[in-house]
């Protein structure tokens, strides 16, 4: 299925031609290839246009899978993470989660008496 880039990319040689193979002598004439190279050049802008929309909408589709797949994988650990979390603290061990944490290397107040 073609998009609306490529459809636009169809008439250009079209175009063209009508620019390039018309052969007429008018006094209207130059009016007539500024208004096709007018239209020609919006055909060519207008593909680009809709190329650079759907490449942004593939990578915002993409992105928004994966934000989905983070948003997931955080409502499931968010769903464990309660019973998980006095296990990770250490608190499954009987301490108290008021006791601060032991230090080797700070001097006792007794040492120096």
């Amino acid at each position: 299925m073609a998009d609306l880039g490529d459809l636009l990319l169809d008439v250009e040689p079209g175009a063209k031609r009508a620019a390039t193979h018309t052969q007429w002598v008018s006094e209207n004439r130059k009016p007539y290839d500024n208004r096709l190279r007018e239209a020609r050049d919006l055909i060519m802008h207008l593909a680009d246009s809709y190329d650079k929309a759907q490449s942004a909408l593939l990578h915002y589709a993409s992105a928004l899978e994966t934000a989905r797949s983070h948003h997931s994988d955080g409502k499931a650990a968010e769903q464990t993470w309660p019973a998980s979390y006095p296990r990770a603290r250490g608190l499954d061990t009987g301490k108290a989660e008021t006791d601060p944490p032991s230090s080797s290397t700070s001097a006792s107040p007794r040492s120096g008496a």
